[in-house]
C-alpha cells in the first residue's frame, strides 16, 4: 500500500512541475472596408455582420475609404488612417471589401473560412496605454506555445 501512495505522490509531482503546451482559440481579425453612401455595400454588409456574429470571438474593424464616396460622413472623421489601410491592403479600388487575418477574400467565404480556422499555437497579448488626449502606446507581445516547427502563425 505504501508503494501505491509513493508512486501515486511522485506521479502528482511530476504532472505539477511538467509544463504542458497545447493550442488555443485564434481570434480572427476582420478588416470590413466600406461607405454608408454604397448601395452593395448596404445589401451584402448584413451578411458579412452575420458571418462575424456567429462566430464569438472575432474583431470586426470598418474603415471607410475615400474611394469610390469622397463624401462618406466616417472617411471625413479620420480620412488618413482610412485611406492608408486601404492602400496597405491594395484594395483601393472600392467598397465592400473584406480582409481576413491579412488576406483579401470573397466576402461569400467569409463564413466557411471564420468557421475553419479556429485554433492557432500562438498567442497575441496587447497593453494599450493612452499617453496623450489623442496619442497611445500600444505593446504586443506574440507568443508560440508549441513546440513544433511551425514559424507561421495564419
Amino acid at each position: 500500500m505504501k508503494l501505491i501512495n509513493m508512486k501515486l505522490i511522485v506521479c502528482c509531482i511530476l504532472l505539477y512541475f511538467h509544463e504542458s503546451k497545447a493550442q488555443v482559440t485564434r481570434t480572427n481579425i476582420v478588416e470590413h472596408f466600406t461607405n454608408t453612401s454604397c448601395s452593395i455595400c448596404a445589401s451584402r454588409n448584413p451578411n458579412i455582420h452575420n458571418a462575424i456574429n456567429n462566430n464569438p470571438g472575432t474583431l470586426h474593424i470598418s474603415f471607410h475609404p475615400s474611394v469610390p464616396y469622397t463624401s462618406d460622413f466616417f472617411n471625413k472623421q479620420n480620412k488618413v488612417e482610412n485611406d492608408e489601410r486601404t492602400i496597405f491592403y491594395d484594395v483601393f479600388y472600392g467598397t465592400p471589401v473584406v480582409v481576413l487575418n491579412g488576406v483579401d477574400i470573397n466576402d461569400n467565404q467569409l463564413p466557411n473560412l471564420l468557421s475553419q480556422s479556429t485554433e492557432t499555437n500562438f498567442t497575441i497579448n496587447m497593453i494599450q496605454t493612452k499617453v496623450t488626449s489623442d496619442s497611445f502606446d500600444v505593446r504586443t507581445t506574440i507568443t508560440k506555445i508549441a513546440e513544433d516547427n511551425q514559424t507561421d502563425a495564419l
